[in-house]
């Protein structure tokens, strides 16, 4: 008799119905579907395990790694793009605010000056008010019609700056709302201001060293190199002013209102380079000053010593010419001549001494002779700047003007 574990986990005994039964089933049932104790198999997690490890396609973990990575790099791509885009975004809307607030101040200092003028304007039309009150050539009603006139014009002048101040308002209040809208923004892109600041200040400083050497040259050339590398030794004579002689109007050299403005330059000269002296200048143009100042001190210094050398020599031949002056006027009149001949070298500009007691106006004809019977010329004379010119008009045949040939004037 066979044994079994029943439901209750407890042995018992087959009976022969059971014996029967399990024959029958044995008898048509196929052997894989019999439903017999021993035919059970016990289920091993780890064997299906193994089994799924070995039937594993490669295939698909390479597709779907490359997927993932796909993913992940189109990911980062986009993000790059739109924080490119975002900054390029950011950019123009600055550039765009910075252009009108630039029109904004622009406008607002436009509105004040205008508006200055026309308070200058005003304050105008009121003195000329005043001076129309206080004219008493003027009749109550001459005054008031210009009086009236003023005010007019006053009254239009104040309803512009009326105007013009509220508009001004609008634009300081837009001005402001800008402002305050680009400060947002400069904090919400900080590290991009940042960088174009470090651009401009960048272009600002190559812009600024050439504003500098622009007005504040290294010159480079040997000649200039030649006289600004010299020693600068100021000249020990301190006379600027030139003194007016007496001397310069008997000679008909210079007047005094020449030589005035003649030290008048000077003095302005002295100026122009005290002014540019004390601009703060760098490189090369403090030693041009410099030597400016030495030159134009040693020129001032040479050209006293022109003038007095000058003035010497000019009294000495002054005095010379008075005393040869002296021994003609003698001669002529112990003589009893009209003049003579002094320089014939020139036969159509003779110099000439004429009689100081005949008085000569305008051309006047003359007659030459050498002896009282020896004729030699008929001549022109007229006065220039103070010397008397005789031109040659007829001379006799084989005969020539000769210094110290006698002059017979015409008498009118």
């Amino acid at each position: 008799m066979d044994w079994y574990l029943g439901d209750e986990n407890k042995m018992s005994k087959l009976s022969n119905n059971d014996v029967k039964l399990i024959e029958t089933k044995e008898f048509f049932l196929p052997e894989e579907i019999q439903n017999r104790e021993d035919n059970n198999k016990l289920y091993s997690l780890e064997k299906e395990f193994a089994k799924a490890k070995k039937n594993r396609s490669w295939r698909y973990i390479v597709i779907f790694t490359l997927f993932f990575a796909l993913l992940g790099a189109a990911t980062v791509l986009i993000t790059k793009s739109k924080e490119k885009k975002l900054n390029k975004f950011t950019f123009k809307i600055t550039e765009t605010e910075s252009l009108e607030l630039q029109q904004l101040v622009s406008s607002v200092n436009k509105d004040n000056r205008f508006i200055q003028k026309l308070h200058n304007d005003v304050r105008e039309i009121q003195k000329k008010k005043v001076v129309v009150t206080a004219n008493k050539k003027l009749s109550a009603k001459e005054k008031k019609i210009k009086i009236d006139s003023f005010d007019e014009i006053i009254a239009q002048k104040l309803s512009q700056i009326k105007s013009l101040t509220l508009e001004r308002q609008k634009r300081q209040l837009e001005l402001s709302n800008k402002m305050q809208h680009v400060k947002e923004m400069v904090n919400n892109s900080q590290a991009l201001q940042d960088l174009r600041l470090r651009k401009q200040q960048r272009e600002y400083d190559q812009k600024i060293i050439k504003l500098i050497l622009k007005y504040n040259p290294i010159y480079k050339g040997k000649k200039i190199k030649s006289i600004i590398n010299k020693r600068v030794k100021l000249s020990q004579y301190k006379k600027q002013e030139i003194k007016f002689k007496s001397i310069y109007r008997s000679a008909s050299l210079y007047s005094k209102v020449g030589i005035d403005v003649l030290n008048q330059e000077i003095q302005e000269i002295d100026f122009l380079i005290k002014k540019l002296k004390a601009t703060p200048y760098v490189n090369h143009v403090p030693k041009l000053l410099r030597h400016l100042e030495a030159k134009k001190t040693d020129i001032i210094a040479e050209l006293h010593k022109i003038i007095n050398r000058a003035t010497s020599k000019l009294s000495y031949r002054t005095n010379l010419l008075n005393s040869y002056r002296y021994a003609l006027n003698a001669l002529a009149r112990e003589k009893s001549e009209g003049g003579f001949i002094i320089d014939a070298r020139n036969k159509n500009h003779l110099i000439l001494f004429i009689n100081p007691a005949i008085s000569l106006k305008g051309k006047t004809e003359a007659l030459v002779f050498r002896k009282d019977d020896e004729f030699i010329a008929r001549i022109e004379i007229t006065k220039i700047s103070g010397a008397f010119i005789g031109y040659l008009k007829d001379l006799q045949p084989n005969k020539e003007v000769k210094p110290f040939d006698k002059i017979l004037i015409k008498s009118n």
